[in-house]
């Protein structure tokens, strides 16, 4: 291969890339002002600090790293493998419920989530049974456990 075809590599490289980041830095953009609005709504005491900042950006983080990981291995994993992680997620999931209280503002904010994931992920349609309902488990897990942290670091109200 050339300098000029390995330069041609580069660049396609780096500009997936950057498309890349700008994907992630609106999908973080997005969260963040629908989930600050609804703590704001059922936590009017919350402030927007760095902590909540920064609480935010690791919920967004972790959305972003399952919905990916839940594509690929739909794609990739075969049925069994599936249902077995299903089956993991849930126990998990259900860990992690126990320790919050089944509210309104968990299924508000989880239904925030499924919202932007389908925006931004518009391929999440075609997920097999099993593909979405562990996207289904693995979102609701990550927002419960959002809000356990944020009623850890008392950024809202424990009620």
């Amino acid at each position: 291969m050339t300098h000029f075809g390995n330069q041609f590599d580069a660049d396609d490289y780096l500009k997936s890339f950057k498309e890349k980041e700008q994907f992630f830095d609106a999908f973080k953009e997005a969260l963040t002002l629908d989930v600050y609005s609804l703590i704001s709504k059922h936590h009017s005491h919350s402030k927007y600090n760095k902590s909540m900042e920064n609480a935010i950006a690791t919920y967004a983080n972790d959305i972003i790293n399952t919905t990916e990981s839940v594509i690929d291995k739909d794609e990739h994993y075969p049925e069994y493998r599936k249902q077995k992680e299903l089956n993991s997620i849930t126990k998990l999931l259900n860990k992690v419920l126990s320790a919050v209280d089944g509210d309104d503002f968990l299924e508000q904010m989880h239904l925030c989530c499924k919202k932007l994931i389908s925006q931004y992920y518009p391929g999440i349609l075609h997920l097999s049974n099993y593909g979405f309902r562990l996207l289904e488990r693995n979102s609701k897990m990550y927002t419960a456990s959002f809000i356990l942290s944020l009623k850890q670091k008392q950024l809202i109200d424990v009620e």
